[in-house]
């Protein structure tokens, strides 16, 4: 700015002004605008030299240190909305991965190409829109019927916001005293976890499901959490409003919970885990062991089954993946499996 102003001398104490910028090559009006701009950044002239000096740091030195805090936590982190990621109701995976989304931390397009990884490529779930946090959690066609699906179901009415950072600090977490008042904190991470899983599969497997298949996922994983979290014990200043009356109206799987009579904070009783030991069958017998696993309720299962005699020994065994199915398809499976071997 050296340029534009001049030290004054003329009177007992050295001031600095701002020089005429009539003389400028420019037009009147980006003068005028020019001069305004100046108006508003009054300086402190010093007989020293020129020097560097890193505002956010208290001595004006600048540390690796300091300039990590302002770009990952000064700039992005100070103000998150720490309930909607570790609240102890919510699905761990699914907040710890909100966390990093928010932050813009995780292995995305845009990040990719900023890391010389890859170039930036659309967005996969729409072919529109280079993929970004942004884009892909809110802005995508898809995320967002995911998300005005959820405010549906909460029997709200909010708009996106610009940037994903914004909607989770902008989220409400209305109704408190509610008796689902915790479906507001779950349900976010959940959904942008689904998005991701559903994402993945696109880009990975070649494989797509139906928007009704993955929010069909996305309240059962939000109903299940939600569940688990009222049987741990409920807040006696909780009651059963209209609005509880609307949750259970829209959300099916929530009315598996008992809704009248308290609900019961006693644990079953603790099980002393070194009496539970495996035994071989009685002479002459045989014992089948079986077990049925499965990756995303419904989806791809696995079965397992071995024989055993009366001492122990292996008879047969076999394992191998089945059709996608549930939890109970699959142990079903497996015995159906187990019994075809012993006969």
């Amino acid at each position: 700015m050296a340029d534009y102003f001049f030290v004054d001398s003329s009177g007992l104490v050295s001031v600095a002004r701002w020089k005429s910028v009539e003389s400028l090559p420019v037009d009147q009006d980006l003068k005028y605008a020019f001069v305004e701009e100046l108006k508003k950044h009054p300086f402190l002239f010093f007989e020293a030299e020129d020097e560097l000096i890193w505002v956010h740091s208290k001595s004006g030195e600048y540390s690796v240190k300091n300039g990590y805090n302002y770009l990952f936590v000064g700039c992005r982190g100070e103000d998150l909305p720490y309930r909607l990621f570790w609240h102890v109701g919510c699905l761990p995976k699914a907040g710890a991965f909100a966390w990093l989304a928010v932050q813009d931390r995780i292995l995305i397009g845009m990040r990719l190409d900023r890391f010389g990884v890859t170039i930036i490529f659309p967005c996969v779930m729409c072919g529109g829109s280079p993929e970004s946090v942004d884009h892909l959690f809110l802005h995508c066609p898809f995320a967002s019927q995911c998300w005005y699906w959820l405010f549906n179901k909460l029997n709200q009415s909010v708009v996106l916001c610009k940037d994903l950072q914004s909607q989770f600090m902008g989220w409400p977490l209305l109704c408190s005293s509610s008796f689902y008042a915790c479906l507001w904190i779950i349900a976010p991470s959940v959904l942008i976890w689904k998005i991701w899983l559903e994402r993945n599969n696109n880009f990975f497997k070649k494989h797509s499901s139906t928007l009704p298949n993955v929010l069909f996922c996305i309240e059962k994983s939000i109903s299940e959490s939600a569940l688990a979290f009222i049987y741990k014990g409920i807040s006696p200043k909780c009651t059963f409003t209209s609005w509880d009356n609307w949750v259970i109206g829209h959300w099916p799987a929530l009315q598996l919970l008992p809704m009248h009579g308290a609900i019961s904070k006693k644990r079953s009783p603790s099980i002393n885990r070194k009496e539970i030991v495996w035994l071989p069958p009685p002479p002459s017998k045989y014992k089948l062991n079986f077990g049925g696993a499965y990756r995303g309720n419904p989806r791809k299962s696995t079965i397992g089954v071995v024989v055993f005699d009366d001492r122990a020994r292996i008879i047969k065994a076999q394992c191998q993946c089945i059709p996608d199915g549930t939890n109970n398809v699959a142990e079903l499976h497996a015995l159906s499996v187990g019994l075809d071997l012993l006969l």
